[in-house]
């Protein structure tokens, strides 16, 4: 791959929790096929790294990293290691721009 290709290469966020894991074997053909197509393609959940090892057993090879925010908003997160994301994927949209504690108010 070429620099200009890899400076080009745009992030896609994968919430586990609600999104992934309600079809593993679907998920990770979508991470395939969009890592083909140029994509770095990273999971981002609220959890905390103690409680990533399932994420990492179905879906760690695939991705390009596991981001636990450790319940902090994600983009901000993400932002703060230096990740920019371009793509968002999550069942609860709130759960980018919100801590936890707000996000899943009420549910």
């Amino acid at each position: 791959m070429s620099e200009l290709q890899q400076q080009q290469r745009k992030a896609i966020a994968l919430d586990y929790d609600g999104t992934a894991n309600t079809n593993i074997k679907f998920w990770t053909s979508f991470v395939k096929l969009a890592t083909d197509a140029g994509y770095d393609v990273y999971i981002v959940t609220m959890r905390s790294a103690d409680e990533a090892r399932e994420i990492d057993l179905f879906l760690g090879d695939a991705v390009k990293a596991v981001i636990c925010t450790n319940r902090k908003a994600k983009l901000e997160f993400c932002r703060a290691a230096g990740i920019e994301i371009s793509i968002w994927i999550d069942d609860r949209p709130q759960a980018i721009f919100l801590d936890a504690k707000e996000a899943y108010a009420g549910a």
